[in-house]
């Protein structure tokens, strides 16, 4: 493989040729990553330093874990679901409806799935 200078449109092909070929670890690498950053960016807002004085918290890598075996592949699978059961249904009313599905069921299962997940894996730590 040659090396090419990277650039946005290069990052996001090659992203989205992962997502296509391997999207279960794509999306957890992803959910992994952005929970990472969502917990070093809270921590900087909260103000909330490491022993160090640095950000990066003993709740980040837990946090990347966490999007890594359950947030990432729980999404994966859940909306999986919701395309297979909307499969070939192309109307203006089944885009709708599966636009709330999406955000009443999947959303709702995924968040109560999730915040019972995540408070079982905090406590191992205890």
């Amino acid at each position: 493989m040659s090396v090419q200078k990277l650039n946005s449109e290069s990052l996001l092909a090659l992203y989205l040729r992962n997502l296509q070929l391997h999207p279960l670890r794509t999306k957890s690498l992803t959910s992994a990553s952005l929970n990472a950053i969502m917990e070093v960016s809270a921590s900087y807002i909260a103000g909330e330093k490491n022993a160090q004085g640095g950000y990066v918290t003993e709740r980040v890598p837990q946090m990347a874990l966490y999007g890594l075996l359950i947030s990432g592949p729980l999404q994966h699978v859940l909306v999986s679901f919701l395309q297979k059961a909307f499969a070939g249904k192309t109307s203006a009313k089944d885009k709708l409806l599966q636009i709330l599905a999406s955000n009443l069921l999947v959303g709702k299962l995924y968040m109560n799935y999730a915040h019972a997940r995540l408070h079982l894996f905090r406590m191992l730590y205890i």
